[in-house]
């Protein structure tokens, strides 16, 4: 059933990212449209980049944990629970921006809520496994930093 879950989830946010994808690639942005969309993407691919490098062995794009991963609080995880998901909306953030319709604003929507789920789910997954994780996700927020 857990498994299931998971797999559902993923389904849901890959599905989503596509049609994002679609909608953006056969809009005709603006050059102020097309800006944000690129500077804000380019942000989204840093926190991408730097989350996958500080999970190394941990990586999956299933709220399970493997196996044999480590709990990963180090990083840029020591300032957010989940940034491949804040990558993952900044990137549709991008693309809706680029689409620039009501329809990529609510699959943007469906996205952001699916993900929400995932990364419940995700929590409730690590707290069992690691009953550190409770002080840890109390502690540091879900997707947005607190800068101080």
């Amino acid at each position: 059933h857990r498994l299931m879950k998971g797999r559902v989830l993923v389904f849901v946010q890959f599905s989503a990212l596509a049609a994002l994808s679609w909608l953006a690639w056969t809009a005709e942005p603006s050059a102020p449209q097309y800006v944000f969309a690129a500077v804000v993407a380019a942000i989204g691919a840093l926190v991408l980049g730097r989350a996958v490098s500080d999970l190394r062995s941990a990586l999956t794009v299933f709220p399970e944990p493997r196996v044999d991963a480590p709990f990963v609080t180090s990083g840029i995880y020591s300032t957010v629970r989940h940034p491949m998901y804040l990558a993952v909306l900044l990137i549709a953030l991008a693309l809706c921006a680029m689409a620039s319709s009501p329809l990529a604003w609510t699959v943007f929507v469906l996205l952001a809520i699916d993900l929400r789920s995932k990364y419940r789910y995700e929590d409730a997954l690590l707290a069992d496994r690691w009953p550190s994780a409770r002080d840890y996700q109390r502690e540091v927020p879900a997707l947005m930093p607190r800068f101080r």
